[in-house]
């Protein structure tokens, strides 16, 4: 009989309770490290908000994979999944979320009021804000997809509709309240609120995409283009920082949320929920699979296309 360490003994016995302090712990050694390495270099404004963020979240995840690794979950880096072509199929649709996020951002911020080209921070930094976003989407997704989210279905089957919507829902709504820790960051409560509920969606529907496709890698990559795409004004443009960016959400952000709903409802549809608990793919014919893909993909980019003109033109006329 294998004898097993400490964490792995823990986890056995106490698996929902080991993911959530697992959670917890990452996001204490993060704003730990972030405040350690303030209070080091004399004062904040020395240091760049990204860079900060990256540190912590390097800490944090840090710690996270060796927590994996203890608990024997290092095989979730090697799953294969069900090939990149299925998974970019599986999360086209939040890819195309992303992508309107991204048109939008763009066509508001690429323009300055005179009509110029709005001038972008120094190359250095831009690398740093995609450094803290790849981190961010790596080290969140190993703690509530790769780590938390698997321990619940070590203790709820997703073999049934039941099980598959409670392990979705738990998980994705304790995502959404660890993101209530910013309102310690100075952020406005009403702002933090909004993106906590946003964040428990976008939990839900992250969790989703793991369970179809099986790749952490694709669904970390996800994650990180997501964030990318959502603080580009303070990533590239250097408009406000991450606090200010969280801030300045209101209510009337939550109209986004009957869309996070929508490709949750697609991507759970009875045929694809069989899916996940048979464990098999319904293939479809490779013709087909080349018109749907084609139709798709081009209704993406016009959709994509119609948001940054119509911003863009909405900018440029001051309205």
């Amino acid at each position: 009989m294998e004898k097993k360490n400490l964490l792995q003994r823990i986890k056995n016995r106490v698996p929902v309770l080991f993911g959530m302090l697992t959670a917890v712990l990452y996001l204490v050694i993060l704003n730990v490290s972030v405040m350690g390495i303030v209070y080091m270099a004399w004062g904040e404004t020395m240091w760049d908000t990204y860079l900060l963020q990256f540190l912590g979240t390097a800490s944090g995840g840090i710690v996270l994979l060796l927590i994996a690794l203890g608990i024997g979950y290092g095989t979730i880096f090697r799953e294969t999944g069900r090939g990149i072509l299925y998974s970019i199929g599986t999360g086209g649709y939040l890819l195309t979320v992303d992508g309107i996020a991204l048109a939008s951002n763009l066509g508001m911020y690429l323009l300055t009021e005179q009509h110029e080209l709005r001038p972008i921070q120094p190359v250095g930094l831009i690398f740093v804000f995609i450094l803290a976003m790849f981190g961010i989407g790596f080290a969140e997704e190993l703690a509530f997809r790769g780590i938390f989210m698997n321990l619940l279905r070590e203790k709820v089957s997703t073999r049934t509709d039941r099980g598959i919507f409670l392990v979705l829902t738990v998980q994705g709504v304790f995502f959404g309240m660890c993101h209530m820790v910013n309102a310690f960051t100075g952020a406005r409560l009403e702002g933090v609120i909004v993106q906590a509920v946003m964040a428990s969606l976008l939990g839900i529907l992250l969790g989703a995409i793991y369970l179809r496709t099986n790749s952490f890698w694709f669904v970390a990559c996800l994650h990180a283009f997501n964030d990318f795409c959502a603080l580009i004004p303070s990533g590239i443009y250097g408009i406000d920082n991450l606090t200010d960016t969280i801030s300045g959400y209101s209510w009337i952000n939550l109209a986004g949320a009957p869309v996070y709903l929508l490709v949750i409802g697609i991507l759970l549809r009875r045929s694809k929920r069989e899916e996940i608990k048979s464990g098999q793919i319904m293939e479809l014919s490779v013709p087909l699979k080349v018109v749907k893909g084609i139709l798709l993909t081009g209704l993406s980019l016009f959709l994509i296309f119609l948001i940054f003109v119509s911003t863009l033109y909405v900018t440029w006329m001051g309205i």
